[in-house]
């Protein structure tokens, strides 16, 4: 297999600013063609250098010229020039800028087309005579063809062309420059007005527009609003514009309490459309799948944080309201009753109920709570039901959101992630079941943190081990667990499963994407995926080694597990959703791209940084050691690992009774990838397909 050691740079490339008039001045030294397109094709054989080996094809002639436009720039240094990414600037200033590039937008294309087999790194434009040979066959090959490429500008362009048009239009300055930032763009005058529409609007009547929306969006067989990317392999087919609902929501929560003017209520469309197109600029929306499931180690970090930056416009993190409390109950079993007293002032159960009863409600979108109905409900004492809704509102004195006003500007400036309900006066609210989910989690963990000296995280984890190997159990599901003894030393299995021809090794990492990370900080987004995705899979590998150099694993149970042969997958779970790097498609890739590889962190702790490293080279160890021992994925080492998110993996074994039936289920959206990075979505359409 090929060697994984190397070098992870945190930014891709910066593109010089001067390519652009580098490359219309080579273009007006390219030689023009000197043959007739129309001349007989024996002739334009002869030309070309081909030999007749049977009938006589312009196909090949043009087959030629693109071999020949590839090899000439086919870069022989260190230095190469990445041309999509330049190809995008300047069909945006053509688009966008009305800049006069017509030639040059015609001549990338077809320099697309030829450099495909090598990744479209190229030689950079200093490299002038190789350029001008390039440029001088593209001539010929335009000229074979008779046609222009100018008007084929993928949708990714137009669609960020027209965003940047309409905010000029509405007296937003955006520059199109060449560099680390496609855009220049101030983004602080748009999201104040953006704020302030919300604000004039009123978050409660927002919010229920919004939820309407969403409506068709909600799948209720999973419990949540499948908001996905719709790339196409072409670039070519236009793609619905969505609206960035994530942003928006966090919008509501901020001005919950302002009740609408009724001159803004018919605003939200105006609303609506300066925020997409606001969201638009980011340029985070994938058009083309190539960008997501095509990435090396130049370009992966690109790749997560412009996921997470998508994840954090336009989607929101989200759990099945059904099993809010199961999973409250589950990953607290460790706390004594007098705690859960003497934190809250309520008993467990009386939580529980009250969970209950406001998260099976049937609604879609924000709802009122009414103590009368939720007392009678739950046999609980209106005080007592008073107390728990208290509990998991934030303070009187917080104002929910106050500083958030930029849409990935979410460190320290949002906290409806931690509060599940609103108030509006002496009124309760839930914003709505699916986006107030996860924070009944992450209030009552924080409570337990800021409330007393036990060791909460540390519980959680395992608590949530022993959620999962119940849950499991409890269908039925043989699992082994525990430590175990092997020629290569002492390990520990979270869960292993196994069928007649699989064994399945899992991890479960109580990790969540943090708000540094949500925010799109390159840096905070690769140490979350560390931590969640590498460790685990780290744990994963060496009880996959050890399987494969021993041919078994000994628990200190008594209990042994054989591998006679069977196949090995590796999945990590974490609690909660991560969106679209919850994937195969993005997980996979960043494993390939990080294993043996060093990270170059700025801004974040120096001694994380060193930890992540270190699990780095850890999994290129354990690469080429699989690869030793007869991985059986020598090429392709991590296509046997998984990262799934716990509300996903519920769902998959709700109706399972086997091993086999939760293989079966994974295998759905194992080998073909829509590239939504919506894993439920697709997991969904495969179900419909392959009949459930």
């Amino acid at each position: 297999m090929a060697s994984l050691d190397g070098m992870l740079n945190l930014y891709t490339r910066s593109v010089s600013g001067k390519n652009e008039a580098l490359l219309q001045a080579l273009l007006t030294k390219a030689s023009p063609p000197t043959f007739d397109r129309a001349g007989e094709l024996p002739m334009l054989y002869e030309h070309f250098g081909l030999k007749a080996d049977g009938a006589y094809l312009r196909s090949r002639i043009e087959e030629k010229i693109l071999d020949e436009v590839q090899e000439a720039l086919t870069p022989e240094t260190g230095d190469q020039l990445f041309l999509p990414e330049f190809q995008k600037i300047v069909e945006l200033r053509r688009v966008a800028d009305g800049a006069d590039l017509e030639k040059a937008v015609t001549a990338l294309s077809v320099i697309k087309d030829a450099t495909r087999d090598i990744g479209w790194r190229i030689s950079p434009l200093s490299d002038e005579a190789r350029w001008i040979k390039a440029l001088s066959l593209v001539n010929d090959y335009l000229h074979l063809q008779g046609g222009d490429r100018s008007e084929q500008i993928n949708w990714e362009v137009s669609e960020l062309a027209f965003a940047i048009r309409r905010l000029r239009a509405c007296g937003y300055p955006i520059i199109i420059k060449e560099g680390q930032r496609i855009l220049a763009i101030q983004e602080a005058p748009i999201a104040k007005k953006i704020d302030n529409l919300v604000k004039d609007i009123g978050g409660q009547f927002l919010a229920k527009i919004i939820f309407s929306k969403l409506t068709e969006l909600f799948d209720r067989a999973q419990g949540r609003y499948h908001i996905t990317r719709t790339p196409s392999v072409t670039g070519y087919s236009p793609s619905k514009r969505i609206i960035p609902y994530g942003y928006l929501l966090a919008l509501c929560v901020k001005h919950w309490q302002r009740f609408p003017d009724s001159r803004y209520e018919d605003r939200c469309e105006d609303l609506f459309e300066m925020a997409t197109v606001f969201a638009m600029c980011y340029d985070v929306t994938p058009q083309l799948i190539y960008k997501i499931i095509l990435r090396d180690r130049t370009n992966i970090v690109e790749l997560i944080t412009s996921v997470t930056a998508w994840d954090t416009l336009y989607q929101f993190q989200q759990f099945d309201p059904r099993w809010v409390s199961m999973l409250i109950s589950g990953l607290f079993d460790w706390v004594p009753r007098c705690v859960w007293n003497d934190v809250f002032g309520v008993n467990v159960e009386e939580i529980m109920n009250v969970v209950d009863a406001i998260m099976f409600d049937s609604t879609v979108g924000p709802v009122s709570l009414s103590v009368d109905r939720v007392a009678a409900q739950t046999g609980i004492s209106v005080a007592i039901v008073e107390r728990v809704l208290d509990i998991l509102c934030a303070s009187p004195s917080i104002r929910m959101n106050a500083n958030y006003k930029e849409p990935l500007n979410l460190h320290e400036r949002l906290d409806h992630w931690k509060y599940p309900l609103l108030r509006s006066g002496k009124t309760y609210w839930l914003m709505d079941r699916v986006f107030a989910a996860p924070a009944f989690y992450e209030r009552v963990a924080d409570s337990f943190r800021l409330n007393t000296e036990m060791r909460v995280d540390e519980e959680i984890g395992k608590a949530f081990e022993r959620f999962v190997c119940r849950l499991l159990k409890n269908k039925g599901i043989d699992v082994y667990s525990g430590r175990y003894r092997a020629s290569s030393g002492l390990g520990e299995c979270d869960l292993v499963l196994e069928t007649s021809e699989y064994i399945l090794l899992i991890e479960l990492k109580k990790k969540a994407l943090t708000l540094a990370a949500r925010s799109a900080r390159p840096a905070n987004v690769v140490l979350d995926m560390v931590d969640a995705l590498v460790a685990p899979h780290v744990q994963c590998g060496n009880h996959e080694l050890a399987l494969l150099t021993d041919g078994e694993i000994k628990f200190e149970d008594g209990r042994v597990l054989k591998l006679r042969q069977r196949r090995i997958e590796k999945i990590a779970i974490s609690p909660l959703d991560f969106g679209g790097l919850h994937t195969r498609d993005v997980a996979i890739q960043l494993l390939r791209c990080i294993a043996g590889g060093e990270l170059h962190l700025e801004g974040v702790d120096i001694e994380r940084v060193k930890k992540a490293n270190r699990m780095c080279r850890k999994l290129g160890e354990q690469a080429l050691k699989l690869s030793e021992v007869g991985s059986q994925d020598i090429d392709n080492p991590f296509f046997n690992c998984w990262f799934l998110a716990l509300p996903f993996f519920l769902h998959v074994i709700e109706d399972a009774r086997s091993a086999d039936d939760l293989l079966r289920e994974l295998n759905k959206v194992r080998f073909i990838s829509m590239g939504t990075l919506d894993t439920g979505f697709e997991y969904s359409i495969a179900r419909n397909r392959q009949g459930a």
